[in-house]
C-alpha cells in the first residue's frame, strides 16, 4: 500500500512538472509541498485524538524535522502544532454541538491531557471558553427554531 501510495505521489509530480507553466510556479510549488506534507495531514486526521510528536509527522513525510516545519508553514500557513491543535479544537466543537458530555470527557476525547491546556486553546481559536461557545451555540440554534417555529404558526392562520 505504502508503494502504491508513494508511485501515484511520484507520478502526480511529475505530471505537474510536465504541465508547469511560468506563470502558475507559484502554484505547482505550492501543491508540489502539499503532496510532500500530505501523509502527515491524513495521520493528523486520523489519529488527533492521539499523542505524536512533530519528528514523526516529519518521518511519515521523509523529511527533517526542521524542513518539515518549515514546508508544512508554507503551505499550510500555520505551524504543525498549530494545525494539530485546531483540528482538535474543531472536533470539540462538534462534540459540544451534538452530545451533552462534560467539557473534560470531550477534552481528553480530543487528545487535550489536561482542561486548561484545551480551555486556552478553545479560547484562543474560538474566542470564547468552550462552556460560554456551547450556551452560545445551543441558545443561537434554540432561538432560530424557535422564530422557525413562529413564523410557521403566523402563516397557517393565514391559508
Amino acid at each position: 500500500e505504502l508503494s502504491v501510495r508513494s508511485f501515484i505521489l511520484n507520478l502526480l509530480l511529475e505530471i505537474l512538472r510536465i504541465q508547469e507553466n511560468p506563470a502558475d510556479s507559484r502554484t505547482v510549488a505550492a501543491s508540489e509541498s502539499t503532496l510532500m506534507i500530505a501523509p502527515a495531514l491524513d495521520f493528523i486526521e486520523k489519529n488527533y485524538m492521539n499523542q505524536f510528536t512533530i519528528d514523526q509527522l516529519a518521518e511519515l513525510c521523509h523529511l527533517s524535522e526542521t524542513h518539515f516545519r518549515r514546508v508544512f508553514l508554507q503551505t499550510m500557513g500555520t505551524s504543525p502544532l498549530e494545525f494539530v491543535n485546531n483540528t482538535r479544537i474543531n472536533k470539540a466543537c462538534v462534540l459540544l454541538k451534538t452530545t451533552q458530555e462534560s467539557i473534560l470527557y470531550i477534552s481528553e476525547q480530543v487528545g487535550f491531557h489536561t482542561i486548561s491546556s484545551f480551555n486556552r486553546c478553545f479560547s484562543k481559536a474560538m474566542g470564547a471558553a468552550p462552556r460560554e461557545w456551547r450556551k452560545q451555540t445551543l441558545f443561537s440554534e434554540g432561538k432560530s427554531e424557535q422564530g422557525a417555529v413562529s413564523i410557521i404558526e403566523e402563516y397557517k392562520g393565514w391559508l
